[in-house]
């Protein structure tokens, strides 16, 4: 069992989404590097699945249960894998339980997906709410609207 703990500590923000699964990627094969996963699981609006390991941190992707702080933006670290199921603990304490959902995406397709995925890396677009004591900003694209980004990272400073 690994304590992923320190490299929580620094938040890295992309613009898109490419590059912070890229970077979640990279965290997780260097990280991880000989060891056998959990479960592989699949991500949200991407075709290939991540590995599960115990400890690492995610952030929940989509609003499910108010009553169970599990909202968008909030993050989480995994416990354990049970057969599909993936547990959870919120910042709270609270243990949750998650289960993969199957929906309908933009092409007309059935995907199967879990509402988290790895946090070492997200968009700025999931930083709201967030309180960051390390950033580590890649404007991965060539041309960056200004007042968009000053609204989005100013207002968190």
């Amino acid at each position: 069992m690994r304590n992923c703990g320190m490299l929580s500590l620094v938040t890295a923000f992309t613009v898109s989404r490419e590059a912070a699964g890229w970077t979640n990627q990279v965290v997780l094969r260097n990280l991880f590097a000989g060891e056998q996963p959990l479960s592989n699981i699949p991500r949200e609006q991407v075709t290939h699945t991540f590995p599960v390991y115990q400890n690492i941190p995610v952030i929940i992707t989509q609003n499910r249960d108010k009553r169970a702080d599990l909202l968008s933006v909030q993050r989480a670290t995994i416990l354990r894998a049970e057969s599909d199921m993936i547990l959870l603990r919120l910042p709270n304490g609270s243990v949750i339980l998650t289960h993969p959902m199957t929906y309908i995406n933009k092409s007309g397709e059935q995907q199967v997906t879990y509402l988290f995925n790895p946090s070492y890396a997200a968009t700025i677009c999931k930083s709201q709410g967030t309180t960051i004591t390390k950033l580590l900003l890649w404007t991965d694209c060539a041309k960056v609207e200004y007042v968009k980004w000053r609204t989005s990272i100013l207002s968190h400073v």
